[in-house]
């Protein structure tokens, strides 16, 4: 299952569902997709995959607990998952859905508006500084897990939490794109239609006026162009 986003609806939060749907959506899928890159390493390190499988779980199991189906693991997301997706433990769940929000306040629309150049990286910065999620996931780690190496636990934390970052920045800035390219296409669009509805006008024109007339007007358009021209030059040459 490709990771996906939920949209906030008129500056509201999301609803528990949608959270949690978040929590499996990105963070499980990313704890997933670091554990199966482990066995393309020769000498695989099991303190990581120690981590990853104390914070994940299959959907077969999650099934026969109510408590998890009925607070982590709604309906909706059930339906959607067509196999593959890998879910959050009890355990690790809260933690995951601060991981998340602060990686959904991280990264909007609004991020990508203002810094369009280094959005990715100034985001991600951000949610790597914050050290509570970094220290309760060590505890947690140390807790659930078998694994005492401080070193292994930041080393798992530094590839989980990146990998959650670009997941949802990703289906953020995809959804910000297509959002852009149909404003931009609506725009050409408009151009386009101006621009035969003024042939057009203009084709009527020149076949009803007289000739003095038509150099006439000719010429004034010339005139309005040439400063239409000029104007969008200095325009260009204030905003460099």
């Amino acid at each position: 299952v490709q990771p996906y986003h939920f949209r906030k609806r008129f500056g509201n939060d999301l609803t528990l569902a949608e959270e949690a749907g978040e929590v499996n959506g990105f963070v499980g899928w990313s704890a997933q997709s670091a554990s199966g890159l482990l066995y393309f390493i020769h000498d695989i390190d099991f303190d990581l995959k120690l981590i990853y499988d104390c914070m994940t779980m299959y959907e077969r199991d999650a099934l026969n607990d109510e408590e998890y189906i009925k607070l982590y693991y709604d309906t909706n997301m059930a339906m959607l998952n067509h196999g593959g997706l890998t879910l959050i433990t009890k355990p690790f769940f809260s933690w995951a859905k601060r991981l998340v929000k602060t990686v959904r306040d991280a990264f909007t629309k609004d991020s990508i508006d203002r810094n369009p150049h280094d959005c990715f990286a100034r985001s991600e910065k951000s949610v790597m500084s914050d050290k509570t999620l970094r220290t309760d996931f060590i505890l947690l780690c140390k807790k659930h897990s078998e694994v005492e190496s401080l070193d292994s636990i930041n080393k798992a934390y530094e590839i989980i939490v990146p990998k959650v970052c670009h997941a949802r920045f990703g289906s953020v800035f995809r959804q910000w794109k297509a959002e852009n390219v149909i404003k931009h296409e609506n725009v050409a669009l408009r151009t386009k239609l101006k621009a035969g509805a003024d042939k057009k006008r203009k084709s009527v024109e020149s076949a009803t006026v007289t000739p003095g007339l038509a150099t006439a007007k000719k010429a004034r358009n010339e005139e309005a162009e040439s400063d239409a021209a000029e104007a969008n030059v200095n325009i260009e040459n204030m905003t460099c």
